[in-house]
């Protein structure tokens, strides 16, 4: 683990206690790059919790090996928002809310009838994203309000009423190693 992983455990252990270190929290303000594994809940949760003493966090990587168990690997993309200077998110083993939701409708366990549609939209709000491991978008319009984007891992587009033009020349700039737009097309 990185030693800005180990200021967020550290911080994490006595946290009413840092909250008033000015030593801990000039440090957790440096930290630029976080990659942990998210068996540590408590870690991730502080790391929600208290966003603002990252205001320079650029890049997030989480793995889970053991990915047995979708819920409990979920990580709400909006509450990442609060990172505004976030470039790259990366989650392996590890889903986003959204992600979690169109598998379960890959499986048949869910339709897109039930709880709606959960797009991430949302993420264009950090100006800086570069790179991502999944974005779930509605229109394929929308992914021009993306302005730095440069990688997506997986990339589901809700509705299919696009060209292949439209998408070549929409997607042009960014590398992108999946399209999953098969998991919603005539459902």
């Amino acid at each position: 683990m990185s030693k800005e992983y180990e200021y967020l455990k550290k911080f994490d252990s006595d946290i009413n206690r840092y909250r008033k270190d000015a030593d801990m929290i000039k440090k957790l303000e440096k930290v630029k790059k976080l990659q942990f594994e998210y068996d540590d809940f408590e870690v991730f949760d502080t790391l929600i919790s208290n966003g603002k003493y990252f205001p320079n966090l650029e890049t997030l990587y989480i793995d889970h090996y053991n990915n047995d168990y979708l819920s409990e690997l979920t990580i709400p993309s909006v509450k990442l928002l609060q990172f505004k200077k976030l470039k790259d998110i990366w989650l392996t083993n590890t889903y986003f809310e959204e992600e979690a939701y169109f598998e379960e409708v890959k499986e048949g366990t869910k339709t897109m009838e039930m709880g709606g549609k959960p797009f991430m939209y949302h993420m264009k709000r950090l100006k800086n994203l570069e790179a991502i491991s999944f974005l779930a978008l509605e229109e394929l319009y929308e992914l021009k309000d993306f302005k730095k984007l440069k990688q997506i891992g997986e990339l589901l587009i809700g509705f299919n009423d696009y060209s292949d033009e439209e998408f070549e020349e929409t997607t042009k700039n960014i590398h992108i190693d999946n399209v999953a737009n098969e998991l919603i097309r005539n459902k």
